[in-house]
């Protein structure tokens, strides 16, 4: 998982990075790369390739096969379950979703398959469980991808 290969953050003030170098705008992004390497045998993080990979102007945060993956979690500020706050979450999901899918459409891409997860229990339901061998249970996944976003030692 990512052994033997340097990474950086984005938010992290530095030069900019030789290409060998993986660079995460988030560690949420980074515990997405760590599992995908671990749960999806054929899958490793490389540049342009199948992470932050170069579209138009824009990048597109994975790719496994033929299908493009964005985690993008949603930040509206707050957690309240009201009718109305789930009506702007989905709103916002769907405009989120449709930029993307456009921006794959105007530059080729047409005929492949775009997720998007705005969470890691999405990432587990609908890239892990898709793509994936060997994966824990849900609860068990979870707890990883917190420790890695947090930076923790994972076993």
């Amino acid at each position: 998982m990512l052994v033997g290969r340097e990474v950086r953050f984005s938010f992290e003030k530095t030069s900019l990075p030789p290409s060998n170098i993986l660079v995460f705008d988030s560690r949420s992004e980074y515990a997405c790369a760590v599992l995908l390497e671990k749960y999806l045998p054929d899958w490793e993080a490389q540049t342009r390739f199948t992470f932050q990979i170069p579209i138009d102007n824009k990048r597109v945060d994975f790719r496994v096969g033929d299908t493009f993956i964005e985690f993008h979690p949603l930040k509206l500020g707050h957690k309240r379950r009201s009718p109305l706050f789930q009506e702007i979450e989905a709103h916002a999901k769907t405009l989120y979703h449709d930029k993307r899918r456009a921006l794959l459409d105007q530059n080729g891409y047409q005929n492949y398959p775009l997720i998007v997860a705005y969470n890691e229990r999405e990432f587990f339901v609908k890239v892990i469980k898709e793509f994936g061998t060997g994966y824990p249970r849900e609860s068990v996944f979870l707890d990883e991808f917190q420790k890695l976003r947090f930076l923790l030692d994972v076993k």
